[in-house]
């Protein structure tokens, strides 16, 4: 593949753009992140630069120059063993030698509990020329213009001063308080304040100095800041230093503070880059607060920023490998966006028979299969168009079976119709043709065409106000999609109205329509669908309902309410006692229940199959074979054929009168054997004592039954055909001359003669051994 066709490829278009899209991406994003953080980094190291001065400011200010008026103000308003600093202004020294030591001994005293701070405390009063020194003694006559004492020239600064106190700045202090030589130095700066307060320094009676070292400085220094900040200083308002780290540095002029200080009224910190020696310097500047002193610090600038090179580094580093990443993703992106593209031209390319010769890119060649295609198009929309009919009925049976379950689903099914489920409700109505008379005399190619021309009708009743989507569910079911804006059953009432009106008017024949509960999304309609399902079991129950609400009727299917629980104990004891009256009051009260009462369609069906479980048991215990309407086998069977609870009514009445027929039948052939079995008995044991009682335990039944049974077989009751049959045995024995009365008595079940005699007697009209005279005078 040359280069230009290789360029000319899709693919590697995809890719030389998305590494430039990633490219400028990358570009602007890593100049956009490199200045604001580079830029902000800087300014926060800035930021802490100056709260680090401010803070070592404040420590100084703190814990040298507050601590030293505090001790300052000790030494005033504390008397030292009752003597007030100021004794000796109005009293004489001498004669008070023990006030001067007291005073001398104090000053020694707060010298050493604040030997980190302080080097020594001094008090001259001007009048007495009286010095009293931790670090030099006690000095009479010591003029102020004499300089005999090393360290004393904060004297003679504040006389010369017009204020009321004074910060002498850091000096070189021997350890020979006399003469200004040796190697023992060190470097103090003193805080020095007039007495009276209001005076100064040329009318003042009184002065008092706190030597303080300048190392306690220096070491706050160290304490508070970073080591990289070893380049900063303490300086007087001339900008020479009175503190550093680097004692190399004191008492030097290192900056020019002329810009700097007209800054720093304006505010309590400044910063400025400035050249020192051949390097630039950022150089900060904080007052130190109530004195003229200011802390400084010089730091190079390449050294000050130094830090946030790390920060631009890793800026750098990363828009490097985003750039990186952005060809890698670029690659990859454009492999994968390419693929399908890919795998299309290489199915067209085996299975078109377009001339692809000539083709400069995918898209040429995708233009031109398309083109191609347009026509086939064409052609599908067409079949598609025919088949619409067959595709809206799956699409209704999948909506209310629940198969389609998700939304998308449903929107590409629905861009096959020009349908719109704008609805806020849905539901579904049943409409069910099996309970007509004709239908299940009519052929298959009927029904189908009565079952289009419903669905036809229906679907024209459409208009604005609510949708109508039907489709045949079975062979006597057709389901009726509904969408309506507001949720009301009074809405499907008067729908599912018109429709049985339009199914009557057009096809002439009756139907039952059920509407489920309504549903607020369509993915829901199932749930409709088994709530007309189930409405639909109502109609056995409800024949005159042709249209079955679930607004009323859901309130009987979600009832617990129960029929009195004796209901088949009465039926039992009915049908047992064959009291057929009783059994037809028993269906009409039981009807009147399950139609009026508020029980639930399983719970009906369920008591009349344990009626007709009751009935089938009895049928099996009288061994009785019904006829061809109404066979044994088939009684489920017809049951389940019955159209509704009237003709439910007819039916059981008429098989259980033709069972009860049967049963009379047999038990009048059964109690002739029975009472012929009887009387047999009887004139085998005449002279036992055959009660009734005896006689109906011995065949199993009632003795009031078999006396009922008795009469009507014989026409007269069991005890006397019993007397009659004995009388007529006592006759026979009355002939033969060989038994005596009270043996023929007891031969035939009579325990006295003299009862058997009364018996007989009445019977015949004369004792029984008048009639054996009366046979043998015959015989004679």
């Amino acid at each position: 593949m040359t280069i230009k066709k290789r360029f000319s490829s899709i693919y590697y278009k995809f890719i030389f753009s998305f590494s430039l899209l990633a490219f400028m991406l990358t570009i602007i994003l890593t100049a956009t992140t490199y200045y604001y953080f580079s830029k902000n980094y800087k300014d926060e190291l800035e930021l802490v630069h100056e709260k680090m001065l401010q803070y070592t400011s404040n420590i100084i200010y703190e814990e040298i120059i507050e601590e030293t008026q505090r001790i300052f103000l000790q030494l005033v308003n504390e008397p030292v063993n009752s003597v007030p600093f100021d004794y000796f202004i109005s009293h004489p020294i001498k004669g008070n030698n023990y006030k001067v030591n007291t005073l001398y001994d104090e000053f020694q005293r707060l010298t050493v509990v604040h030997s980190d701070l302080i080097d020594a405390i001094h008090i001259y009063y001007v009048d007495k020329e009286l010095l009293i020194s931790s670090s030099i003694g006690i000095k009479e006559n010591t003029p102020i213009n004499q300089k005999i004492f090393n360290g004393l020239d904060w004297l003679k600064d504040i006389q010369q001063s017009n204020d009321v106190s004074s910060w002498l700045p850091t000096r070189v202090v021997y350890a020979n308080k006399t003469e200004a030589v040796g190697r023992d130095q060190t470097h103090l700066l003193t805080y020095t304040r007039t007495f009276p307060f209001t005076s100064t320094g040329n009318n003042a009676k009184c002065f008092i100095a706190i030597d303080i070292k300048e190392e306690a400085i220096a070491k706050i220094l160290i304490d508070s800041l970073p080591a990289d900040y070893s380049s900063t200083y303490v300086i007087n308002n001339k900008g020479q230093v009175i503190s550093a780290v680097d004692k190399s540095n004191l008492y030097s002029s290192l900056f020019n503070l002329d810009d700097l200080t007209i800054d720093l009224e304006s505010g309590s910190y400044i910063s400025r880059t400035i050249k020192l020696g051949n390097k630039s310097n950022l150089v900060a500047l904080t007052p130190i607060p109530y004195t003229d002193f200011k802390l400084i610090n010089a730091m190079p600038l390449s050294s000050f920023y130094n830090k946030s090179r790390h920060i631009e580094l890793m800026i750098l580093i990363l828009g490097s490998i985003c750039l990186l990443l952005g060809i890698i993703f670029a690659i990859t992106f454009s492999f994968r966006l390419y693929s399908p593209l890919r795998k299309l031209t290489n199915t067209i390319k085996k299975s078109t028979e377009i001339d692809l010769v000539d083709k400069h890119s995918e898209y040429d060649l995708i233009t031109n299969v398309m083109n191609n295609l347009k026509g086939r198009v064409h052609e599908l929309n067409e079949c598609l168009e025919e088949n619409q009919p067959i595709i809206k009925h799956t699409l209704v049976l999948d909506l209310l079976n629940h198969i389609i379950i998700s939304e998308q689903e449903l929107e590409e099914r629905l861009k096959l119709f020009n349908i719109s489920f704008n609805y806020n409700h849905y539901a579904c109505i049943l409409v069910d043709l099996s309970n007509n008379a004709t239908w299940s005399k009519l052929e298959q190619d009927q029904k189908q065409l009565i079952k289009y021309a419903i669905i036809n009708a229906v679907e024209n009743i459409n208009d604005s106000e609510y949708l109508a989507l039907s489709a045949e569910l079975s062979d006597s079911q057709i389901g009726i999609i509904i969408g309506i804006h507001e949720s009301d059953y009074g809405i499907l009432n008067v729908i599912s109205t018109e429709v049985l009106k339009l199914i009557q008017n057009n096809v002439l024949m009756n139907s039952t329509i059920a509407f489920g509960s309504i549903v607020n999304h369509i993915l829901d309609l199932h749930t409709s669908y088994k709530h007309a399902n189930k409405l639909l079991g109502y109609h056995y129950f409800l024949p005159e309902e042709h249209v079955l609400d679930w607004s009323m009727l859901s309130i009987r299917e979600n009832s617990n309410l129960h029929l009195d629980s004796q209901y088949l104990a009465t039926f039992s004891e009915l049908l047992y006692s064959r009291d057929l009256n009783g059994i037809v009051n028993f269906f009409d009260q039981l009807m009147d229940q399950l139609i009026e009462k508020e029980l639930s369609v399983d719970y009906c069906n369920r008591v009349l199959l344990d009626l007709l479980r009751k009935l089938s048991t009895y049928t099996n215990e009288m061994k009785y074979r019904l006829n061809q309407n109404y066979n044994h086998h088939q009684i489920y069977t017809s049951f389940s054929e019955i159209s509704d609870i009237y003709a439910f009514k007819r039916w059981i009445i008429a098989y259980i009168t033709e069972l009860f027929g049967f049963i009379d039948e047999k038990d009048q052939s059964k109690n002739a054997d029975l009472v012929k079995r009887v009387q047999h008995y009887m004139e085998e044991h005449l002279g036992e004592d055959i009660g009734l009682d005896m006689i109906a335990e011995q065949e199993k039944i009632t003795p009031r039954y078999l006396s009922k049974l008795f009469k009507e077989e014989t026409g007269i009751n069991y005890s006397t055909y019993l007397t009659e049959l004995r009388m007529k045995k006592a006759k026979e024995l009355l002939m033969n001359d060989h038994m005596t009365v009270d043996q023929i008595a007891h031969a035939v079940g009579y325990r006295t003669s003299s009862y058997f005699i009364q018996v007989f007697k009445k019977t015949y009209g004369y004792t029984p051994k008048s009639f054996r005279q009366q046979f043998i005078d015959g015989q004679g």
